[in-house]
């Protein structure tokens, strides 16, 4: 059995429609990682996108400990992140996206102070008037993630990745 966790209702009822297995071969809690309460449940979990770059250093030390708590001795977990050097070449100031329900503008921005990519983004749906929002996302190097692992109490055992 798997466990999807989210704070987001619509990106779970996404993840229901594509669980492979079908209806019932997964679980899927609507929650915030920083109060994760599983007790060695999982002998594997995912962190995927830029779900660890969210928080500030501090609570994704802590997520990690409770995501450390959440697994079997033995278990096992991934990260997967943005390769921050080259978001860092890479990153153009304002990136359009159009898809079948809207068009979304991001005007981003790096701020190597906290080594935070910043995004004000804009959606205008096709039809209605646009909203907008703001978020940023912590970019890590490995070096960066090592260290917040082995506080949380994981050992890195391997790395993979480019610079893609």
């Amino acid at each position: 059995m798997a466990a999807g966790v989210d704070s987001s209702q619509d990106l779970l009822e996404l993840a229901r429609e594509k669980v492979v297995g079908g209806p019932g071969s997964a679980t899927f809690v609507q929650a915030d990682l920083r109060t994760l309460g599983f007790v060695a449940t999982f002998e594997a979990a995912a962190l995927l996108d830029s779900t660890l770059g969210l928080h500030e250093d501090a609570e994704t030390v802590e997520i990690l400990r409770r995501l450390a708590a959440s697994l079997v001795p033995g278990g096992r977990l991934v990260i997967e992140v943005m390769n921050r050097d080259f978001v860092l070449d890479q990153m153009p100031a304002r990136k359009w996206l159009e898809t079948n329900r809207a068009v979304i503008l991001d005007d981003v921005s790096f701020h190597p102070e906290t080594s935070r990519l910043r995004v004000k983004r804009s959606v205008a749906p096709h039809g209605a008037k646009a909203v907008e929002f703001a978020y940023s996302i912590r970019l890590y190097a490995l070096h960066e993630l090592r260290v917040l692992l082995s506080l949380a109490g994981f050992d890195v055992t391997e790395v993979a990745g480019s610079i893609h």
